[in-house]
């Protein structure tokens, strides 16, 4: 089970094609690429919120379409916080 760092979110979220090949963004491209496949996750509230504050300030415009699988993630990430 992995817990869920707002890097890792902001890092995929951020990326662009270049950058898949850094192993911080490959690295969270498999975190999330495991969640989606229905392994345990956890996160705390403050990290979904961090994130969300982050992708409405900074990237609102560029991720519109991404911006709505936060949302789907936050519903099957059980909080610990």
């Amino acid at each position: 089970m992995n817990f869920l760092d707002s890097t890792i979110f902001i890092n995929w979220f951020k990326a662009t094609k270049r950058d898949l090949v850094k192993p911080e963004v490959a690295g969270s491209g498999f975190v999330l690429y495991r969640m989606e496949h229905d392994e345990a996750a956890l996160t705390s509230t403050l990290v979904k919120d961090e994130v969300a504050l982050w992708l409405s300030r900074y990237k609102r415009s560029r991720f519109s379409g991404r911006h709505q699988s936060i949302h789907i993630a936050n519903d099957r990430v059980p909080n610990v916080g």
